[in-house]
């Protein structure tokens, strides 16, 4: 991987390009080899991919350009890595944190922090928090879902959580995933039949009752797509 990313650091930095790291691990020398790279980069995807520095050497520096980061299935030793990823990526508006897993999190649900960095994101509009159930309480998806009132999409599949959704929580939604999940139907199908912003909704493979997407389909002519 080191010559990869030797031979990478030579390259010309296209504006506008997009990274995927995945599948692999990385040595400091390696973040150091790609510092400058995804410095100009508007699109991070990092993958099942170890970094014994937890991505510290690639993050170290401001990635004021950086309007895309994904961090899938990634390890981390505690939430403190993962807000100091957050304070050098200002200018996000597409974060995925699907699948992470925070080896702090075996005792203990995300600490209120982590949230709160979330929401400080001042650009953000897309999240998705998938695959998280382990380690995300329903205090932490209260707060997250409370004060996030300008994202227009949110995908949280694969989520068990039975947190009572406000009718009016995140006035600016327009794309609803949920697939798999186990969530407080009732309460997110009110706040989305009053919703003069949401064009799709998808629900499959999740324990949602079938009567709710289609009372919402008929009543709520705006919405393209509802998948049950």
């Amino acid at each position: 991987m080191t010559e990869i990313t030797k031979t990478l650091n030579k390259c010309e930095r296209p504006q506008n390009s997009k990274i995927d790291i995945s599948f692999c691990e990385l040595s400091m020398e390696d973040e150091s080899n790609l510092q400058d790279l995804i410095d100009e980069c508007s699109s991070l995807k990092i993958a099942n991919t170890f970094s014994k520095s937890r991505f510290s050497r690639i993050f170290e520096k401001p990635k004021n350009r950086l309007e895309k980061l994904e961090l899938i299935c990634v390890d981390f030793r505690d939430e403190s890595q993962i807000i100091s990823i957050f304070k050098s990526c200002q200018s996000l508006k597409t974060l995925n944190l699907s699948g992470i897993r925070v080896a702090s999190s075996t005792t203990s649900f995300m600490d209120p922090q982590l949230p709160a960095a979330i929401i400080a994101l001042p650009h953000l509009v897309n999240l998705d928090l998938s695959f998280n159930s382990s380690w995300i309480s329903e205090q932490n998806w209260n707060q997250l879902l409370k004060e996030l009132e300008k994202l227009e999409e949110l995908a949280m599949n694969e989520t068990k959580c039975d947190v009572q959704f406000e009718s009016d929580w995140l006035p600016h939604l327009s794309i609803f995933s949920a697939r798999g999940s186990d969530l407080h139907w009732d309460s997110i199908f009110e706040m989305l039949s009053v919703s003069d912003r949401i064009t799709r909704v998808d629900v499959r493979f999740s324990t949602i009752d079938s009567s709710l997407p289609e009372e919402l389909q008929k009543g709520n002519l705006r919405i393209g797509d509802i998948l049950y």
